[in-house]
């Protein structure tokens, strides 16, 4: 164990400083003790154990911290899509696979494309993870894995002829 030197400014110094936290201790203690006899808890000299005097209302810590909500299945489902299809793929076809694959009747189809839409500009932006891609002579666009894209932003000669018409 080291020995620390200290002048005698510097113990003055210390003095003072466990001096006032000691007032303010006494200070927060004593309001601590009136505001528990106004409640109607008997406060002793000894400190008792904490959990004796929580009631059943009082709720209790976490130890864990709560877990966020559910994980969204919509970038998997569309970067899985992808994978399996081996090709570019409208959002009109991604649309329709999730209907099929979640057993989703129609009233679900609008809130499926837009979950889709919302997952796909996520992974596009976000994650870098999938690119689009305008076809010629159509007005939808292909959605396709980034490492089927060039630099520039084209899709591979190899993927844009597996592009369906």
């Amino acid at each position: 164990m080291s020995i620390v030197k200290l002048n005698e400014e510097e113990v003055r110094e210390m003095r003072i400083f466990y001096q006032e936290e000691m007032h303010r201790t006494e200070r927060k203690l004593e309001h601590l003790k009136a505001m528990l006899a106004k409640l109607g808890v008997e406060t002793s000299s000894k400190p008792s154990d904490p959990s004796e005097t929580v009631s059943a209302e009082t709720p209790r810590k976490r130890t864990r911290k709560k877990k966020r909500g559910p994980k969204p299945v919509w970038g998997a489902f569309i970067l899985k899509r992808l994978r399996q299809l081996e090709r570019p793929v409208t959002y009109e076809d991604l649309i329709g696979d999730a209907m099929i694959f979640f057993k989703a009747d129609e009233s679900k189809r609008k809130k499926i494309r837009q979950s889709i839409i919302n997952s796909a500009f996520r992974l596009r932006t976000v994650q870098g993870k999938i690119n689009t891609h305008n076809v010629k002579g159509q007005r939808e666009v292909v959605v396709g894995l980034s490492k089927w894209f060039d630099e520039e932003g084209n899709l591979l000669p190899e993927y844009e002829k597996r592009i369906s018409p």
